[in-house]
């Protein structure tokens, strides 16, 4: 399905990104030998329930060569379609979560208009519940995980490093995650050039940034544009998307139920569920199988909250019974 008007607002067209890098970079929430086939794997289940949601998913990559050979071997790899991207960003090498910051440099090419009018970046350890519909055309939609990130007050260093990033001082900082960000070609625009002009900033002091990775240069953008009084809306606060953890947290987060009821379902602790084969996806079975795998993660995570009660340190079970 092409981006157009719905009876409740615009439908954008949906991307994905995955950078393939050259060398053997780690990857956070992932231990594998094999991690791009896992990444393929994941991509193709979002494709997948992008299609059973009436919607179509293209995954932008540096080098679709490469992925279409590892996505051959998967079923129902029909259903993803492989954008080139020629990506130039020079990120630092050995950087953490070094691939991740090339959404950045995304941003900025839809702000050109060449990927659609209306685009939504989605990460690829997620799924697609029901359609994404942008109510408002004029709106930049970005996911406002300060809560999970940050719990009650912001850090110190969090405050400092935002105001460096941006360039002046964030009077209400936000943390915004990296997942999921939508809108009009303008908005994007808008947000690229943010980026563009604090990317050197970001760039000469990232590793010894309060957080090192593209949530570090996207937080400080949204927030100097929310400070100029750009239309930036929540997309949590929406239900467009959520991030819901099947392992234990630091901050406490909403419930796996109330995750589930949102349009992107981010599930960034469950790389290797949603590698499994779901063809054709079905969002019930999806959804019935993921709690019941969830649940049984539940024992494990109890043992490490108590360990780090012993230790003094506060951490929060995922709330899915």
């Amino acid at each position: 399905m092409v981006s157009g008007a719905a009876a409740q607002g615009i439908i954008p067209k949906a991307y994905g990104m995955f950078y393939a890098p050259e060398n053997k970079e780690a990857h956070v929430n992932l231990a594998t030998a094999d991690p791009i086939a896992v990444y393929v794997k994941n991509a193709v289940t979002m494709a997948q329930s992008a299609l059973a949601a009436g919607m179509h998913f293209e995954l932008v990559t540096n080098d679709p060569d490469r992925l279409s050979r590892v996505a051959a071997n998967v079923p129902g790899h029909e259903a993803l379609a492989l954008t080139f991207y020629d990506f130039k960003l020079e990120v630092p090498r050995g950087i953490r979560f070094q691939s991740a910051h090339y959404k950045l440099e995304l941003v900025q090419a839809f702000g050109t208009g060449a990927f659609g009018d209306y685009c939504a970046m989605m990460d690829i350890d997620a799924v697609l519940l029901r359609p994404l519909v942008l109510p408002d055309p004029d709106t930049l939609y970005a996911y406002d995980i300060s809560p999970q990130h940050f719990g009650k007050s912001v850090p110190p260093k969090a405050q400092a490093d935002l105001d460096t990033v941006a360039g002046e001082h964030i009077a209400n900082p936000r943390w915004f995650g990296g997942e999921f960000k939508a809108g009009p070609a303008s908005m994007f625009k808008a947000l690229g050039d943010e980026i563009a002009e604090m990317w050197p900033r970001y760039h000469d002091v990232a590793r010894q940034m309060y957080h090192t990775g593209e949530e570090m240069v996207l937080s400080a953008a949204l927030n100097r544009m929310i400070q100029k009084g750009a239309k930036v809306k929540d997309a949590g606060a929406e239900q467009m998307v959520a991030r819901w953890w099947s392992l234990r947290t630091k901050n406490q987060i909403g419930s796996w139920k109330e995750a589930a009821e949102c349009t992107l379902f981010h599930l960034p602790a469950c790389k290797e569920y949603l590698a499994r084969e779901y063809l054709p996806f079905e969002t019930p079975r999806f959804l019935a199988g993921h709690r019941a795998w969830a649940r049984g993660r539940l024992p494990r995570e109890l043992v490490k909250v108590m360990r780090d009660r012993l230790r003094g340190e506060k951490s929060y079970l995922p709330q899915v019974l």
